[in-house]
């Protein structure tokens, strides 16, 4: 599905109302299969649970998940509303796509930004596994209804010192948070809708990120220079890199303590 998102352009997106269209569409065969696909892994997982539940203990039952939590709505319960499969379903998909395609580019963009500031790479490397300290940042007042343009945020000069530099130590020294109470950096929204997948999604790049620092050190084939690596866009789901990363891994013999 992921892979579909990549697709540049579909005619039938630009005329969605034409549905004759979508019958020539490239990506409409490519998603059709691909939700068969996903339908069966879904419910196969859920039909596993059902099962489990049926056998829970005391101790299970403080492990719940988040489909553990959806089966308590489904069908008929004391809730006042239910919840059917395929609306479980759903719910786990955009969890996964919404959350593990946006975290996976974090990380595809990260590292060659990484790779082109050998300075910035290096002290990724030290403080990875340090402890940090976390700062209150500007808080918005409660019942405010604030609309944010986010693009512009992140790239003012007013807030930013080099706004289209990657720099990472910025963030170090500066009281902004990204849980929302900073409107000039707000990754996941702010307010009542702000991204459900936000711890998802930091747990996903931190893991990714902290093993590859740790365990590797990292250097470019055929001895191009960090300065020159290819950061042309590329359009799609998420913004991603046009050309893949090659690297080499080298690893990092004794590990750091």
């Amino acid at each position: 599905m992921m892979k579909c998102s990549y697709v540049p352009f579909d005619i039938s997106d630009v005329f969605p109302s034409l549905t004759w269209l979508h019958g020539i569409s490239r990506l409409k065969p490519q998603f059709k299969k691909i939700h068969h696909e996903v339908e069966g892994i879904l419910e196969i997982i859920i039909n596993e649970r059902l099962e489990a539940r049926a056998q829970k203990t005391g101790k299970a039952e403080a492990s719940e998940d988040l489909i553990d939590v959806l089966l308590k709505f489904e069908g008929c319960n004391d809730h006042g509303y239910s919840l059917s499969t395929s609306d479980i379903k759903g719910v786990v998909l955009d969890m996964f796509v919404g959350g593990g395609e946006s975290s996976v580019n974090v990380v595809n963009w990260a590292v060659p930004e990484m790779m082109k500031s050998p300075n910035i790479l290096e002290r990724a490397q030290v403080e990875v596994g340090q402890e940090r300290c976390e700062i209150n940042g500007f808080e918005i007042p409660m019942k405010i209804i604030v609309f944010v343009n986010a693009w512009v945020k992140r790239r003012d000069p007013e807030y930013w010192k080099e706004p289209e530099t990657f720099d990472p130590k910025r963030f170090l020294e500066s009281p902004i948070a990204y849980k929302g109470n900073n409107l000039e950096y707000v990754p996941f929204g702010s307010g009542r809708r702000i991204c459900p997948g936000m711890a998802f999604g930091l747990v996903s790049v931190e893991l990714q990120l902290a093993m590859l620092l740790f365990r590797f050190d990292w250097k470019l084939p055929n001895g191009m220079k960090n300065g020159y690596l290819d950061m042309t866009e590329s359009f799609g789901f998420a913004t991603r890199r046009k050309d893949d990363l090659y690297l080499i891994p080298t690893p990092c013999s004794p590990f750091p303590s």
